[in-house]
């Protein structure tokens, strides 16, 4: 008996399609073979779907959108880059098995070699409780010769088993589904060997109420389930020992003509989340300036930041990406400070522009007042937030929702009021070319108004339900009724 994944998504993708057949038929020892798939997040597992063995496609991406939380973060922090929060390095020594020369000081192991290969090591015991979220990477490894895995295969508390090649940079969720101690195993391949890396084991404390994230983090197990001729349920092969048996990370986008990885930081053409402002579709406005939230994901965990004011020279600025995503801010204070044309930004390797991992990315600045100018802030196609400026009439009224009583006298007497501010915005002629960002704006679940002064947005309700695409020769604006609570 076996199970195979035939498909799976990318460690972090919009999509949640799993294709997973069984060597097993539906037979008379075999009644009622089907596949079982438990998603684990959190820990714990939100969710099973079972399925008959004839019916291989798996899909969680409804299922994992309502576990997404999305970006919370408060306004003018002084931030210039969010990425979470974590506690201490866990990582505090290492044991070697078998390395010919092993030696290490802390998290660093500064050298392994090995003449033949097939020897481990072990890092120091770490006490973890079911449901916690760690990242684990090396930065820098150097790998000269040979081939080695993390190896999880006899620890408790993870469902991961074996998570491939060691790679320099690249950071692993690992999600504890049990409470006991966790050992950080690296196992080596039947080959002579060299290497040496410095380890980082985080615990992830990011508060998903006050700070949030645009992606959920989530491990699926698949099992055969079947009843003997007896009755008897029975449990077959399940997938925990397989290579993809990973902590995915799940993006509730649409996205868009391109590929979703061309969103998903690892190549110097590659972009970030957000089309609006690159496209000049939206600017930087400093006539009452609002600040912005640029998405990317990367799997990449140590990173720089580069800026360029008005294409001049670069400001670098490290950090580390702990779960696959962070929000470049853009704020009059920070990154747009002494900008008068645009500014530029980049994302690479924290070896300081030798490697880059995204495309060159411009913030434009508008210096024009005018009064009626509304930016609405919305959840995109890509997983990230858009942004959008209505110039045109600027139309507020308030409503009021009464319930009454009658009276002894039969007339009426409140009982509840509830005031609702309604407000009419207005595209100008010039925005006709950009028509097409509103149909993602219409089927936006989260828009927020951006307020003066940087203060929290306004969550707003949109109810306009058709829009203006295209109008032939003819120009055209659109209307926009939004609503929000007074």
């Amino acid at each position: 008996m076996a199970l195979t994944i035939n498909s799976y998504p990318a460690n972090i993708d919009n999509a949640a399609a799993f294709n997973v057949t069984s060597s097993l038929s539906e037979d008379a020892s075999h009644v009622n073979l089907r596949v079982r798939a438990s998603i684990y997040h959190e820990g714990i597992v939100k969710a099973i779907i079972e399925q008959p063995v004839g019916l291989p496609a798996f899909n969680f991406a409804e299922i994992l959108k309502t576990l997404v939380p999305g970006v919370k973060l408060a306004r003018d922090t002084g931030d210039v880059v969010n990425t979470g929060t974590v506690g201490s390095n866990l990582i505090t020594g290492w044991t070697n098995s078998g390395y010919d020369t092993f030696t290490t000081a802390g998290n660093v192991i500064s050298s392994a070699i090995d003449a033949a290969g097939s020897v481990f090591c072990t890092s120091n015991t770490i006490a973890v409780v079911a449901g916690e979220l760690f990242v684990l990477y090396s930065v820098p490894y150097v790998d000269t010769s040979g081939s080695r895995v993390y190896d999880f295969s006899t620890v408790t508390v993870l469902k991961q088993i074996e998570s491939g090649a060691l790679s320099d940079n690249i950071g692993m969720l690992l999600m504890a589904t049990a409470s006991g101690n966790l050992t950080i195993k690296i196992t080596e391949g039947a080959a002579a060997c060299n290497w040496s890396g410095t380890f980082f084991l985080y615990k992830i404390t990011t508060n998903r109420d006050t700070i949030g994230s645009p992606l959920c983090p989530y491990l699926v197990i698949f099992e055969e389930y079947w009843e003997t001729a007896a009755g008897v349920t029975t449990l077959g092969a399940d997938s925990s020992a397989s290579a993809y048996n990973i902590v995915y990370r799940y993006i509730p986008a649409v996205g868009d003509e391109n590929d979703f990885q061309k969103y998903v930081l690892n190549d110097p053409a590659d972009l970030f989340a957000c089309k609006t402002l690159d496209n000049i579709v939206c600017k930087f406005y400093t006539s009452n300036p609002k600040e912005y939230f640029i998405v990317f994901f990367t799997e990449y965990a140590y990173l720089c930041l580069w800026y360029f004011i008005d294409g001049g020279g670069n400001v670098s600025n490290l950090f580390t990406c702990y779960e696959g995503w962070g929000v470049i801010i853009i704020n009059e204070g920070e990154l747009m400070l002494g900008a008068t044309l645009y500014t530029t930004l980049r994302i690479g390797k924290y070896d300081l522009g030798a490697t880059l991992y995204s495309d060159a990315y411009h913030v434009h600045i508008d210096s024009s007042q005018i009064d009626e100018r509304v930016i609405l802030e919305f959840d995109g196609v890509l997983g990230g937030k858009e942004y959008l400026a209505f110039e045109g009439v600027e139309d507020i009224r308030f409503i009021t929702e009464r319930s009454y009583y009658k009276g002894t006298g039969r007339n009426r007497k409140p009982l509840s009021y509830h005031g609702i501010n309604r407000q009419s915005l207005e595209t100008r002629f010039k925005d006709m070319n950009n028509a097409a960002y509103l149909k993602s704006l219409l089927v936006s679940e989260a828009v927020k108004k951006l307020e003066d002064s940087y203060a929290a947005p306004t969550e707003v309700t949109v109810l306009t339900e058709e829009v203006i695409i295209s109008k032939g020769v003819e120009m055209f604006t659109n209307r926009l009724d939004i609503e929000y609570e007074h």
